[in-house]
């Protein structure tokens, strides 16, 4: 019987977990947020739309993915300055 109520107990912490982990990941993630809406609201919705934010918020909000940030910066270079290259052919 002792085996059945360690069992139980045992699933019982590991559903726990990952609840604990989600809600740890959203408690850190309110400074991130709070941050960058600071960063956006005095800019202007243009900005706020699709430019890219400024280093100290990019540096705050990768972390660790700076391999994929850097590939997602140079994807919008290069669709920034296709799409301007796209309208000025287009006169």
């Amino acid at each position: 019987m002792g085996n059945i109520k360690s069992s139980k107990a045992l699933i019982r912490s590991n559903e726990v977990r990952p609840i604990i982990a989600i809600i740890l990941s959203i408690l850190l993630l309110i400074p991130v947020v709070s941050e960058i809406s600071r960063e956006m609201a005095g800019q202007h919705l243009e900005e706020k739309l699709g430019y890219i934010p400024s280093r100290d918020i990019l540096r705050m909000s990768v972390l660790d993915h700076k391999a994929l940030a850097g590939d997602w910066l140079a994807f919008k270079v290069i669709t920034y300055y296709g799409s301007k290259k796209m309208n000025l052919s287009s006169f």
